[in-house]
């Protein structure tokens, strides 16, 4: 078996926590189900908060109408005020000021960590 690569844990990493943060089932502004998508609420390429799970939502989409994933990306001052009600973004604020590379252990515990989250051992 091949050691896997870094670009292959990230992919790995962003699948499983996509697949977390949707399994809600139920949009988590509007209470809609159907269709789910991700959204960072500081986006992904900050890899310490790229898999928080309390850095994103579980938000409705739809291609053919109104939806809470597009509100999110089009409205940002509006959405940002959404989101201070929702979660501590002061904790995600000092995450982010972490500036040092993240290691492949640190990548694996990551995904370790999120398996846990879900239930896969």
């Amino acid at each position: 078996m091949s050691k896997i690569t870094r670009s292959g844990m990230i992919k790995k990493l962003d699948t499983l926590y996509s697949k977390i943060i949707r399994s809600k089932g139920y949009c988590d502004r509007c209470g809609k189900g159907g269709e789910m998508q991700t959204s960072h609420i500081f986006g992904r390429g900050n890899k310490r908060l790229r898999w928080v799970l309390d850095n994103a939502f579980c938000f409705c989409t739809d291609p053919y109408g109104d939806d809470c994933h597009r509100w999110w990306h089009n409205n940002r001052k509006e959405s940002m005020e959404w989101a201070e009600g929702e979660r501590d973004l002061d904790e995600l604020r000092e995450l982010m000021k972490i500036n040092a590379p993240i290691s492949m252990d640190e990548l694996q515990e990551y995904y370790e960590n999120l398996k846990l989250e879900q239930g896969i051992f």
